[in-house]
């Protein structure tokens, strides 16, 4: 399942001015077609925490400290009564200015080869949402180490939701939350039985609750038609 775990990271914020420059919380991932690399969240995970894009600090992975260069941002136009899928996110990376500076990989669900076509889910289908609670996230600024933890929550498939694009999914997990606040944003993604298949995208999370037990996500088609206008842009 390591494949699916390494384009997820959690979102964080820095402000240098502050006396406690580090916060935020929201789960992400990077997207990619054959031409850029994306990164992309929910947009109600930085509209709720008053952030925009020069306060990101998303890390390529764990193990490096080097933080990702942005520099277009995409967004669907939004109107009263958004509904659900147009809550995306997106900024372009500046792939020059990361290889001139990283000193790690990047990885990245590819649009033609990583994603799922959902019109083939059948429900009862096994899912998994990988996210980044808010719950077992803090920083220890006495070390200056920020701690979280990647979640898989696992689930199934529960048929199309009442909003356009999006699909629901019933989360029958043993991992025990107090609520799915940080997992907005999160990787909805298939894990085949056959070990000879690749894990596939399914969908961004965009909302849910424990008291339900539903999470709902964002068709991974409309995230790779957002990813192919925002090329030709």
């Amino acid at each position: 399942m390591q494949e699916a775990e390494r384009p997820s990271r959690p979102v964080l914020f820095l402000t240098k001015e502050s006396q406690y420059p580090y916060w935020g919380r929201g789960s992400s991932l990077f997207v990619a077609s054959d031409r850029n690399i994306y990164w992309l969240t929910a947009r109600h995970v930085l509209d709720r925490q008053g952030a925009s894009a020069p306060n990101l600090m998303i890390t390529p992975t764990d193990e490096t400290a080097i933080t990702v260069p942005f520099k277009d941002l995409f967004q669907i136009e939004t109107e009263p009564n958004n509904p659900d899928f147009k809550d995306l996110y997106m900024l372009r990376l500046n792939m020059e200015e990361f290889w001139d500076t990283a000193d790690s990989e990047l990885y990245a669900w590819n649009i033609d080869r990583n994603f799922y076509d959902c019109r083939k889910l059948e429900h009862g289908d096994e899912l998994f949402v990988l996210g980044f609670p808010s719950e077992s996230r803090f920083v220890d600024y006495d070390v200056k180490r920020i701690h979280f933890t990647q979640v898989v929550l696992r689930g199934v498939y529960a048929g199309l939701a009442l909003e356009s694009h999006c699909h629901t999914l019933k989360i029958e997990t043993s991992i025990e939350l107090k609520d799915f606040d940080g997992v907005s944003g999160g990787t909805v993604f298939r894990h085949p039985r056959s070990p000879q298949e690749p894990s596939a995208f399914v969908g961004l999370a965009i909302r849910g609750s424990v008291e339900s037990g539903l999470i709902h996500f964002v068709d991974c088609a409309v995230i790779a038609e957002f990813v192919r206008l925002s090329d030709a842009a």
